[in-house]
């Protein structure tokens, strides 16, 4: 028995057909379609191919193909997905800021990415509450001391900082955006600020 497979050697569909076949001899083919020709034209006895998936649903291509050849279904076998990041050597999970895959592997990883992202948000919004917090004493110690809530000089400051400091993929202009939007919510909560004793009570957020 011959197995034509889509993929390079090591790919998910060799290892199901290695699991369910234990000694058979694949053939790793380019396209799905040369999985097809490869049996069609007596090449291979069999291909495999996938058609289901739990996360990313109907390979769609392989009904197609299904439909176009003549070569019927015989058996059919499961193998459970277990995707892993390659990275440089001590690399932290924290550290990373763009995963490139094929794009049914990132469908397949789908639940995982969107856990990421509300882990993320949720830092974001702790790490905005903070802020916050650091703009209303500001406001405070600003009222105290007489000075103006407005101070271009140092918001062009943080601008500067966040741009240098970009890791990217948000390029420095959408970064001064989203900056400008939260050092405007900062000022708002400066200007509703009331002084409450007197002198500098936290002179970290200054």
């Amino acid at each position: 028995m011959r197995i034509a497979f889509q993929g390079a050697p090591g790919a998910y569909s060799e290892m199901a057909a290695q699991r369910a076949w234990p000694g058979v001899e694949t053939v790793p083919c380019e396209h799905f379609e040369d999985v097809f020709a490869s049996v069609a034209g007596g090449k291979t006895s069999h291909g495999l191919l996938p058609i289901e998936n739990s996360v990313g649903g109907s390979i769609h291509r392989n009904y197609d193909l299904l439909l176009e050849h003549d070569l019927p279904i015989v058996a059919e076998t499961e193998l459970q997905v277990v995707h892993n990041l390659i990275a440089l050597q001590g690399t932290e999970l924290s550290q990373i800021r763009r995963v490139c895959s094929h794009p049914q592997a990132l469908a397949q990883c789908e639940q995982f990415l969107r856990r990421r992202i509300d882990e993320l948000d949720e830092l974001l919004v702790r790490t905005l509450s903070a802020r916050a917090a650091c703009a209303l004493e500001i406001g405070r110690q600003k009222k105290l001391l007489g000075l103006e809530i407005y101070q271009p000089n140092r918001e062009a400051e943080v601008i500067a900082h966040v741009q240098r400091i970009n890791p990217g993929p948000l390029n420095n202009e959408s970064m001064k955006r989203l900056f400008e939007r939260v050092i405007d919510e900062a000022r708002r909560l400066e200007r509703q600020a009331e002084p409450e004793g007197e002198g500098p009570t936290s002179p970290d957020c200054l």
